[in-house]
């Protein structure tokens, strides 16, 4: 009852308006936030829906000061109990996204990753993009991403053609190593012209800096190599136990 009143009262962009069995999945969650004052004059109980790209949910909506303070809850109308398996998967997808797009990356690539960290076995092209809601397409530019990271990797499955893709063994691990090439490259960087200040001259304000950037990137390259090849140790010990 309270979706249908929703969807009688909330004028969504382009046109759509929210209904019980309307798919919102291409209905962002920047759009529907777009204008929030309007959506709060509009329930008294501050209530809008969000989609998260691909889940329908209902999030209480609290007013402080000029931002919006968002608490999603599950609208037992979807289907799933708040504390169901269903709901927790959804849950860890989409946070799963929003982690990815702090880091800059698409959010997708945070839903995908989600997903197959999430699901036991190997899942094909078809079954992610049903399960996310998306086309094919932009899962496919997604899925080459992640695997040029090797943070996917491609498995055939036995008396089928389709590719199947699930989560790197240490996922983790590589997504560290991922991210701490930055620091080796910025390092790299640093050196270079900490070479060509000693070959032409800079001013002694830029040297000092340089340097400082030399020592403080291989300090960082050292450490967290440090910490790499300790969790790759404790990551592989671990895993042998598991097996044992």
């Amino acid at each position: 009852m309270l979706n249908h009143c929703i969807g009688k009262s909330l004028n969504l962009p382009n046109g759509l308006h929210l209904g019980c069995f309307l798919p919102l999945r291409h209905v962002s969650r920047s759009q529907l936030k777009s204008n929030p004052p309007e959506h709060t004059r509009l329930f008294c109980c501050s209530l809008v829906v969000h989609l998260f790209e691909t889940f329908q949910t209902i999030s209480v909506v609290e007013p402080w000061g000029n931002k919006m303070s968002v608490q999603t809850r599950h609208y037992p109308g979807n289907g799933y109990a708040v504390n169901s398996p269903e709901a927790l998967k959804m849950d860890f997808i989409r946070d799963f996204g929003d982690a990815y797009l702090r880091f800059g990356l698409p959010r997708l690539m945070g839903h995908i990753v989600g997903l197959l960290l999430y699901e036991e076995g190997p899942l094909s092209l078809d079954e992610i993009t049903d399960q996310l809601g998306v086309s094919k397409g932009p899962v496919s530019q997604v899925m080459s991403r992640l695997r040029d990271r090797n943070l996917v990797i491609r498995e055939n499955v036995p008396g089928n053609r389709k590719d199947f893709y699930r989560a790197a063994d240490d996922i983790f691990g590589q997504a560290f190593h991922n991210h701490a090439q930055l620091f080796s490259f910025n390092h790299e960087l640093a050196k270079i012209y900490l070479e060509r200040i000693s070959k032409s001259g800079a001013p002694e304000h830029f040297s000092q800096r340089i340097e400082e950037m030399t020592e403080f990137y291989q300090k960082m390259v050292e450490h967290l190599q440090t910490f790499l090849n300790d969790w790759k140790q404790e990551h592989s010990v671990a895993n042998t136990a598991r097996r044992a």
